[in-house]
């Protein structure tokens, strides 16, 4: 299992600025995403906890097919239907409605610290990946002592 941190990305570019901080959270998603799904590109692509559906338009340029979005929120689910991507209303914390080894990726941007059983989530995302699949995993550390005040560090794992 490979594992890339975000900080990784922005100390190895030009996303600093003179004081530290990152010049734009969006291009350095941008850079995470081009890096953890080149390798992927064409595969079928799962989002889980889409929210409003803002990262399924980025997640589409990396796949052949239109990335799935799920959510618990049905409002949210109709929104992003309503924008031409499939999706379903998913309870992370339940089994997930997919078949086995389905995905090439999946990418799910703050859920992990919300739900009651990260394990149980980690096993359900396991399950419908697939072998060389990349897992892209975001999660918010609240009390992280850093120069640049409080940041994310999403992180890829190759499952």
């Amino acid at each position: 299992m490979r594992l890339y941190e975000f900080g990784q990305i922005w100390h190895g570019s030009d996303l600093y600025s003179k004081k530290g901080a990152p010049k734009s959270s969006t291009k350095c998603f941008d850079i995470l995403f081009k890096k953890a799904l080149e390798s992927k590109r064409g595969g079928k692509i799962l989002e889980i906890g889409s929210g409003r559906g803002g990262a399924l338009e980025k997640l589409k340029q990396y796949s052949k097919s239109s990335p799935i979005g799920t959510d618990i929120n049905p409002v949210f689910i109709k929104n992003i239907r309503n924008s031409g991507f499939e999706a379903h209303i998913v309870n992370a914390e339940e089994t997930l409605p997919f078949n086995d080894l389905e995905f090439d990726v999946v990418y799910s941007d703050q859920v992990l610290e919300h739900v009651t059983c990260p394990a149980k989530f980690l096993d359900e995302i396991r399950k419908v990946l697939k072998n060389d699949g990349h897992l892209l995993l975001v999660h918010r550390i609240e009390n992280m002592t850093s120069n640049i005040g409080k940041i994310e560090f999403p992180f890829i794992l190759t499952i």
